[in-house]
């Protein structure tokens, strides 16, 4: 029998942070949201094996 837990915290890239517009491509204009907050999961995992 197996019991396994992880915590993860997945944090913004730059581009995505980056409050200031990039027009280096007039066709393809982006920017980012300085508001994002980390994405965090938890995984919880139950196994059994017979052999």
């Amino acid at each position: 029998m197996k019991f396994a837990y992880s915590y993860r915290i997945e944090r913004p890239d730059y581009e995505e942070l980056n409050p200031f517009f990039n027009i280096s491509d007039p066709h393809n204009i982006s920017t980012g949201n300085p508001f994002l907050k980390p994405e965090i999961g938890n995984r919880f995992e139950l196994g059994y094996s017979k052999t």
